[in-house]
């Protein structure tokens, strides 16, 4: 698991298993990786539990000084869907989506497939 392993530490993850319908229920893991071009990319994480987002991660990566860095990464860590925005030179702003799980891991696909150039162009600038 990749960034969303916190929130299922074993207990919870039991309490989870008890409150289904006597069965154990299976947590889903889904992760993948979009080459958008030469030089970026959309990694996308999650897992889901019974049908439902239980975290998630989506970010998208572009290749600068010779390793991947994160732009924008939208995630459900810290208990809260968020948004966070790096710049060139490290810092890093959060936002608050006040979003559900679902609907905050629908928008951050859709937005980074659509914005990712965008988002990269403000990254090399320092905007």
């Amino acid at each position: 698991m990749w960034l969303c392993h916190a929130v299922f530490t074993r207990g919870s993850l039991q309490n989870l298993r008890n409150q289904s319908s006597g069965k154990d229920s299976i947590l889903n893991v889904t992760e993948y990786v979009i080459p958008l071009s030469e030089n970026a990319r959309k990694r996308h994480y999650h897992e889901s539990y019974e049908g439902k987002v239980a975290c998630f991660s989506v970010q998208l990566e572009v290749f600068f000084n010779n390793s991947w860095q994160v732009v924008i990464r939208y995630d459900s860590s810290h208990g809260f869907t968020h948004i966070d925005q790096y710049k060139i030179d490290g810092r890093k702003v959060k936002s608050e989506l006040h979003l559900s799980l679902s609907e905050a891991l629908t928008f951050a696909d859709e937005d980074i497939k659509e914005n990712w150039k965008l988002y990269q162009k403000r990254f090399l600038e320092g905007k």
